[in-house]
């Protein structure tokens, strides 16, 4: 299967390459048949893509975590926080972090996968929820839903660029509907989609996402995201709690 999955990636690969070359290009007819086969490949390339990094941040934790190198390797907490490099206040703040991680049990957990984007299930309750978990949970929108409703705002901040989300949330019936949205940095949308392998620009298209700022995230766009909620939604804005990193 593996090797199966190896040759269409390739096949994509050469496809892609052809589309750009300048003899294609005038010919009308193979630009179109090779665009097609294209994207006839393409979901399945994706998928492939996002297992082999699945399985490649797997064994990185892996190992890390054998070697205990989070624990002394400072360059781990520089990869994962990128602001840190230049600013000595988020780096000491994470050096007491994993202070207390390598002291504490139930302190690890949630700075190895928080703050060294590390997976590591320990004594806490913090940890990466299984992506098909929250697919099951998911409803079509209905925009009139949120009218008259009192509700509550959770925003998550980022350091550098990393996403920044905002998430909606109200009951009804002993249930909790929360409606997401995320944030990167305008400058770092390409990046990011190679990267991740996620389709930011779709998102964005979507209006699930916004990219906002340049370099980094723009929180003064994020700030008159939540404050224009209630027009737009027709909801009561209760509380808000946020995670400054």
């Amino acid at each position: 299967m593996i090797d199966r999955l190896e040759n269409i990636e390739k096949k994509y690969e050469e496809i892609t390459k052809e589309l750009t070359n300048p003899e294609t290009l005038k010919n009308v007819n193979l630009l179109t048949e090779l665009s097609k086969k294209q994207s006839s490949l393409e979901e399945t390339v994706m998928l492939y893509r996002k297992y082999k990094q699945i399985i490649k941040n797997i064994k990185e934790d892996e190992e890390l975590l054998k070697d205990e190198g989070w624990k002394k390797d400072d360059r781990i907490m520089y990869q994962a926080n990128p602001a840190a490099v230049n600013n000595e206040n988020i780096f000491r703040n994470l050096k007491d972090k994993r202070t207390l991680a390598i002291m504490y049990e139930n302190k690890r957990e949630n700075f190895l996968c928080k703050h060294l984007n590390i997976r590591y299930k320990g004594l806490g309750t913090e940890g990466y929820i299984d992506a098909d978990k929250v697919k099951r949970c998911r409803i079509e929108e209905n925009k009139d839903f949120w009218k008259g409703r009192r509700v509550w705002i959770g925003l998550d901040l980022s350091q550098t660029d990393d996403n920044t989300s905002v998430a909606m949330v109200a009951e009804d019936d002993t249930k909790l509907y929360i409606k997401v949205w995320g944030f990167i940095p305008g400058d770092k949308v390409e990046e990011k989609t190679m990267r991740e392998k996620l389709d930011y620009a779709d998102m964005i298209r979507r209006g699930v996402c916004f990219a906002v700022g340049e370099e980094v995230i723009d929180y003064r766009q994020v700030e008159q995201f939540i404050i224009n909620l209630p027009e737009k939604y027709g909801v009561e804005i209760v509380q808000v709690g946020y995670d400054r990193y």
